[in-house]
């Protein structure tokens, strides 16, 4: 099993097109980390479906 079977792909983070006009994948370690990046930096209450997602990082940057 290859790094990107075992950690699967997504869009990647911040969301971009590719060169192909379609949206950007991440696979494998990077869609790891984007997906971290995402719950980090999403506020509490930001996504309208999804009111307890994200952990309100950015409250505690300066």
């Amino acid at each position: 099993m290859n790094e990107a079977e075992l950690y699967g792909q997504g869009v990647a983070f911040p969301p971009r097109i590719s060169a192909e006009g379609r949206w950007q994948l991440s696979t494998g370690a990077e869609n790891i980390r984007d997906a971290i990046k995402i719950i980090l930096l999403t506020a509490p209450n930001e996504r309208i479906l999804m009111p307890n997602f994200g952990c309100g990082l950015h409250q505690y940057l300066f």
